[in-house]
């Protein structure tokens, strides 16, 4: 029956399907809450473990006013710059490896209702410059990390309608956000630059619905996640300040999205799956840091040359695949995602195709281990950065693995 092949197949296919979001989602997008505990019963608990190494270097540059652009390899260290111990050429990666961290513990509580607390690292961000943009001139920033985490407490309430059962769902969670920028001391102060070093916590909430027919393993849902906005506090370090630094603050959004998902048994031990999500990136465009009252004048003012610059696009993300049980111990799938690159011509953020494989060993009736491998390729793309410098990116690559745990009670 195709029945018989829901709980198995499920599992394999959420711990797939997420890695190959983690290994390359749009904008700055990592790995979302795993709800899917929620229309299951029983009390659960799972983690998950993905590792990405993204490889993303310039190809091309051309300063403001060059007459034409210069292969990125050739750009070298001034004399200057080598004397302070620069290395290499400008096509040098700087994208750099990262890890997401996700857990999920589901239980029932009265009745018809049941809930979920999770963790999750939705949104981040990682990139380790050293001399390569400085060597061609079109940036000061030698490196640059955003991280995020949310803690997450999500019900559903299930009721029988046809022959599934529906749920409604509903949750709030709480978001952390760290940013941390590096800039050259040297160069930076020229431009009003330093170091930056900001965080904030703020609340989010989520809801959506979802249905389910055992008998032919149909399963949807329909998720939004609210944006969240951010008063990020911190400081800005520059040799150009009195006293070498100010403390600072800046508003910035996390965007909400929609998501929807659909799977279903085509024959005994056969899943197909697809998904699209939606997710409202436009919100971040110039984030704009400002020097509290009181640092260099009496009101707040903005720091010249202090900004993080997106100036994103809405993204969208397809996915799509199949999943076949094996035998009672082994299930496993492939699946094909699409992610619309979020840049508007201002970033390197561009249109990406992955490809995932993943398995399933269940170990006995209440654990199971499940593991998957992901493969984007980055489509090239053009910047033009706001200081009018042009940059090119060539067809680049992500690798990603990731291994997850789930025991049931």
């Amino acid at each position: 029956m195709i029945r018989g092949t829901l709980k198995s197949l499920v599992a394999v296919m959420a711990a797939s399907v997420a890695l190959a979001s983690a290994a390359q989602a749009g904008g700055y997008g990592r790995g979302s809450a795993n709800l899917d505990p929620l229309m299951d019963d029983g009390t659960q608990f799972s983690t998950s473990f993905t590792y990405v190494s993204p490889n993303r270097g310039m190809s091309t540059v051309q300063p403001l006013g060059a007459p034409a652009a210069i292969p990125a390899g050739l750009i070298t260290p001034t004399a200057g710059l080598a004397a302070l111990g620069a290395t290499g050429n400008a096509a040098a990666k700087y994208t750099e490896a990262y890890t997401v961290f996700g857990g999920t513990a589901a239980m029932d509580v009265v009745g018809p209702t049941r809930c979920a607390g999770t963790f999750a690292q939705p949104f981040g961000a990682k990139a380790d410059y050293g001399w390569t943009r400085l060597m061609s001139g079109v940036s000061t920033t030698t490196s640059s990390e955003m991280s995020t985490m949310e803690f997450g407490m999500t019900c559903a309430y299930k009721a029988e309608v046809g022959k599934g059962n529906l749920y409604l769902l509903g949750g709030v969670f709480y978001q952390t956000i760290d940013y941390e920028e590096a800039r050259a001391f040297g160069f930076g102060s020229i431009l009003g630059g330093g170091d930056i070093a900001m965080d904030d916590g703020s609340v989010g909430y989520r809801a959506g619905i979802g249905y389910t027919i055992p008998e032919i393993a149909l399963k949807a849902s329909l998720i939004y996640r609210s944006q969240v906005d951010h008063e990020m506090a911190g400081i800005v370090r520059n040799p150009a300040f009195p006293g070498g630094s100010v403390t600072a603050f800046a508003n910035a959004s996390t965007p909400q999205s929609v998501k929807l998902s659909v799977q279903t048994g085509v024959a005994p031990g056969w899943l197909v799956f697809g998904s699209v999500e939606w997710a409202d990136w436009s919100v971040l465009q110039q984030v704009q840091v400002y020097a509290n009252p009181g640092q260099l004048a009496a009101v707040a003012v903005p720091l010249a040359g202090v900004t993080v610059d997106a100036f994103f696009r809405d993204g969208w993300t397809v996915s799509g695949g199949v999943a076949h049980k094996f035998n009672d111990s082994f299930s496993g799938l492939a699946s094909l995602t699409w992610d619309r690159g979020t840049s508007t011509g201002r970033s390197s953020f561009s249109d990406t195709w992955t490809i995932s494989a993943g398995g399933s060993y269940t170990i006995n009736e209440n654990a199971s281990i499940r593991a998957g491998l992901a493969y984007s390729f980055l489509d090239s793309i053009t910047e033009v950065n706001t200081a009018g410098h042009t940059i090119g990116y060539g067809r680049d690559y992500s690798i990603g693995g990731g291994l997850s745990l789930s025991v049931k009670f």
